[in-house]
């Protein structure tokens, strides 16, 4: 009885621990966008950065930037297996780099504003942006010691 109990809890606990997790399928005009970070030493001692970007037709001599928010949400709530998404709308700046400008429009790379999150290898980041845009990352090294100023 023992094992026949021994067995029951093993198969239970595999099913549980070892299932897919299966993460909602993305809204029209939407993709989902998996992020796999390589495997680092000392992971705490990293951030990474995630940049949106899209491309827009603008004059020569100007530049751009945007802002997007994100909601965390759980396939799991209340905090198992997080996913981001992006909410529709967005504000879009453009500004001029100098005067000289020529009306010639060319196309050009528009970044949002960074987002900052701890290095994580062992989990996918999961964003579901529109289709038009684009995602960009990179790893910054964390100083382990803090300057204090005077």
């Amino acid at each position: 009885m023992k094992n026949l109990f021994l067995l029951f809890t093993v198969l239970l606990f595999t099913d549980i621990y070892f299932q897919q997790v299966q993460y909602p399928e993305p809204k029209d005009g939407y993709q989902k966008v998996f992020v796999n970070l390589p495997e680092l030493k000392n992971e705490k001692d990293y951030k990474v950065e995630f940049f949106f970007t899209y491309k827009m037709k603008m004059k020569n001599c100007e530049d751009g930037n945007f802002n997007i928010k994100l909601n965390q949400k759980f396939v799991i709530p209340p905090s198992r297996f997080g996913y981001y998404e992006t909410v529709d709308n967005f504000e879009s700046m453009t500004y001029k780099i100098s005067e000289d400008c020529k009306d010639e429009k060319v196309e050009k790379k528009i970044y949002s504003y960074p987002i900052l999150e701890n290095y994580q290898d062992r989990r996918s980041f999961i964003f579901y942006i529109p289709k038009y845009m684009n995602l960009e990352y990179r790893i910054w090294k964390v100083e382990p010691k803090f300057i204090e100023v005077k």
